[in-house]
């Protein structure tokens, strides 16, 4: 089956969005494990969590582990933009989508939505807009890593 060549301006950069942030989860696993000092074990049975709930785990560790303001506020800010993107993943992943067409029934773009609230307006989704988001998503995974090295270097063990 032929793929459809209306999608592929989409599909590309949606693509990235999830590869991206599956290395963000990565980089949020060994966060959770250095915060926690342990092994990989306990970072691969973080790996079958969602990113909520990934994200509860490095806040109530940090809470116990992170005596520097300095770090505590950073991690913060890490982790409201992991908050963020995280809603635009599942937005785009468990959204819907729509084609739009003009009077001769000819592709002209597409046309995305919330599934949580199927009462909004569909709004139009440009490849740029997918592009953006991976390109935040790698950035913040990036920040994460050396943010986690930093935590890591600054442990008491």
């Amino acid at each position: 089956m032929a793929l459809d060549p209306n999608l592929e301006s989409l599909a590309r950069p949606l693509g990235h969005v999830v590869i991206e942030f599956n290395y963000l989860e990565i980089d949020l696993g060994k966060l959770n494990t250095r915060l926690a000092r342990a092994d990989d074990l306990f970072g691969a049975t973080l790996a079958s969590l969602g990113g909520t709930a990934k994200l509860d785990i490095i806040r109530k560790l940090a809470a116990q582990r992170l005596t520097d303001k300095i770090l505590a506020n950073k991690l913060h800010s890490l982790l409201a933009r992991a908050e963020t993107l995280n809603c635009y993943l599942n937005r785009f992943i468990h959204g819907e989508f729509m084609p739009f067409v003009d009077a001769g029934d000819n592709y002209v773009g597409m046309a995305h939505r919330a599934v949580k609230n199927p009462n909004n307006p569909f709004q139009d989704v440009k490849p740029k807009t997918l592009e953006t988001i991976a390109d935040k998503v790698r950035d913040l995974a990036n920040e994460v890593r050396e943010f986690s090295a930093t935590v890591y270097d600054n442990s008491p063990d």
